[in-house]
């Protein structure tokens, strides 16, 4: 009888759980792409100033409910020495959100190459900044000459 009512308890209020790597180069918008995340879809999440944020060292996770799912963020720190640990946090994920700052046009190559090793679909936030220049859509590679393959692009 337990084992019943325990089963449909979860059935009624146990959201399935989603993970999802944010990941992109240093300064790309990770943490402030997860920051409005929560903000927009937590009602009660005040969220943190924009001007506090700083560069992750390790990892920041954050949950949003969104209808029966909950999806648990984990935002990687994206400098070249924390890198080598995306593909750990890789194995344990159900999705990948690459960040990259279409203010930055050098470190574009260096963007696609730190993404390398998985040739995958995934979507790509570009981060314009309304006072300075920054790469449209057509500015992001993708096909399959060794680019990337976005299969939708969103500006946050």
């Amino acid at each position: 009888m337990y084992t019943l009512l325990s089963g449909l308890y979860k059935y009624m209020f146990q959201k399935d759980e989603y993970c999802i790597l944010i990941l992109g180069l240093d300064n790309a918008g990770k943490t402030t792409f997860l920051e409005q995340s929560k903000t927009r879809f937590n009602k009660n999440y005040k969220g943190m100033s924009l001007s506090k944020i700083t560069t992750t060292v390790g990892l920041n996770i954050g949950t949003v409910d969104v209808g029966k799912a909950r999806l648990m963020f984990w935002d990687l720190g994206g400098q070249e020495e924390l890198q080598s640990l995306w593909d750990k946090y890789y194995a344990e994920c159900h999705g990948v959100i690459y960040v990259i700052d279409s203010t930055d046009e050098e470190r574009l190559a260096e963007s696609k190459q730190a993404f390398g090793p998985w040739d995958l679909p995934l979507p790509l936030p570009r981060r314009p900044q309304s006072s300075a220049p920054h790469l449209g859509a057509q500015g992001v590679p993708q096909g399959g000459d060794g680019g990337w393959t976005p299969w939708s692009r969103v500006d946050i």
